[in-house]
């Protein structure tokens, strides 16, 4: 592979890894503070019925994302759970946000 394909393919990595963790961390929020509340104090289990899939989707995609940013980019395991650890905590992937445009730069 050439070094400009692959710088592009780098790039183009690097915005869907901080699109997935603007996803990801969004409906996170929108699970916990919306959908949540709604299911067990107001009895309406419709939003977590929805929001909750499609975070659990936006999840494993970020992981992949992360994983295979890694190999793309050569960062060590420890790194790598370092960036995929905090989709696991509220607002977690939104302040990760400025370490991901550091280090996915080609």
């Amino acid at each position: 592979m050439s070094t400009i394909a692959l710088l592009d393919r780098q790039a183009r990595q690097g915005r869907r890894l901080r699109l997935l963790a603007l996803l990801e961390g969004c409906s996170l929020l929108a699970l916990l503070f919306l959908a949540m509340p709604l299911k067990h104090l107001a009895g309406i289990s419709f939003a977590s019925a929805l929001i909750g899939p499609v975070h659990g989707l936006l999840f494993m995609s970020y992981l992949w994302a992360v994983f295979y940013s890694a190999g793309l980019f050569g960062w060590s395991l420890p790194y790598a759970v370092r960036i995929a650890w905090p989709a696991l905590i509220p607002f977690g992937t939104l302040l990760l946000w400025r370490t991901l445009r550091q280090s996915t730069r080609p």
